[in-house]
């Protein structure tokens, strides 16, 4: 698969970290809440332990990315498109 497909499968045009988040939130268990935490948690204040677990959920969302890379075969869009979401 494509990230064209990917994007044509979750009614996404063209942003391909919304065609991911809504595969996460799909696919993945938990997805929903994980990326609502990762979004809240973005909106803090920037304090040093707050930089700490942003760099941690977005670790585990890099993890997550793999996943759904993994699943849809995806490898090739690792490197060129998910970059964006970062």
């Amino acid at each position: 698969m494509v990230v064209r497909e990917l994007k044509a499968r979750y009614g996404v045009n063209s942003n391909t970290a919304k065609a991911f988040s809504w595969a996460i939130r799909s696919k993945i268990p938990g997805g929903d809440g994980w990326l609502d935490a990762l979004d809240l948690i973005g909106r803090l204040p920037k304090r040093d332990e707050n930089v700490q677990v942003i760099l941690y959920l977005r670790n585990a969302r890099a993890e997550i990315e793999n996943v759904i890379a993994e699943r849809y075969e995806l490898r090739s869009a690792q490197n060129l498109e998910l970059t964006e979401m970062k």
